[in-house]
């Protein structure tokens, strides 16, 4: 099982449009998390240079610069290392998952290994499947409180937000909620 959050340089546009102008990767965070216990088993975390300038909306947001990423490989050297962290895994967990999917389809797919790419047969978006327990959508920091009573850690940093999700992810477990919610509402991933 893994946990996702991904930062990108901007949102989704529709599946039709060119791939130069879809978001790019900034920072990725993916921890697995053993399937029947929860536990944290692995950690992948990068940041990488996308080929375009950081927009200035998401240096607000995030606090990333463009210094910071100057020096920084681009995705595609993260590839191997990517699909080495997924092979195996059956779940795909992400408080977003549409964006975190798209965003990393189409990563994939200016590297022609979309198809070649070992994703998990089910994937989870806790923004979907909380909503009708809880009555509308939240946001990762609104869920965090209501699962956890405990504010959330600053967010819009993929390693803080993906920490979160574990969290949430860990407390639902212990509560026996997480079965339900996974088989409530699965996400289909959009290739």
């Amino acid at each position: 099982m893994i946990v996702l959050d991904i930062e990108a340089t901007g949102l989704m546009q529709a599946l039709v449009t060119p791939l130069i102008v879809q978001p790019h990767t900034v920072e990725l965070t993916a921890v697995k998390l053993d399937q029947r216990t929860f536990r944290s088993v692995g950690r992948l975390e990068f940041l990488c240079k996308p080929p375009v300038p950081l927009p200035v909306e998401f240096t607000r947001i995030t606090g990333i610069r463009q210094i910071d990423v100057h020096g920084c490989k681009p995705f595609s050297t993260y590839y191997p290392e990517l699909c080495k962290f997924f092979l195996g895994e059956s779940t795909l967990i992400a408080h977003n998952a549409t964006y975190d999917i798209g965003v990393l389809s189409c990563e994939l797919r200016r590297l022609g290994k979309e198809c070649a790419f070992p994703w998990p047969y089910h994937a989870v978006c806790t923004i979907e499947t909380t909503a009708p327990y809880l009555g509308r959508y939240l946001e990762l920091r609104e869920l965090y409180q209501t699962v956890l009573n405990r504010q959330m850690p600053s967010a819009h940093r993929s390693g803080v937000d993906t920490d979160a999700l574990v969290e949430i992810v860990q407390a639902l477990s212990k509560q026996q909620l997480f079965d339900q919610l996974v088989k409530r509402r699965p996400v289909a991933y959009q290739r």
